[in-house]
């Protein structure tokens, strides 16, 4: 892998990790999540390994912890 891919993967990673977040806060539905990462995919042309195959699982109440 060569620094410029190197690059395109660390700032796929960077993308999907903020759409994830979107999508477990309900900020954005789960098309709207997947349209992005479609968007992300062409943007970004990572190596297969970092591609994502299923959306973030959203969080509960439950899975919440109190601090």
């Amino acid at each position: 892998m060569d620094q410029a891919q190197f690059e395109r993967d660390k700032e796929y990673g960077a993308a999907t990790a903020i759409a994830n977040h979107l999508y477990r806060r309900e900020l954005i539905s789960l098309h709207e999540h997947q349209t992005l990462i479609e968007v992300f995919i062409r943007k970004y042309r990572p190596t297969v390994s970092s591609r994502q195959s299923h959306p973030p699982r959203k969080t509960n109440e439950r899975d919440r912890k109190e601090v």
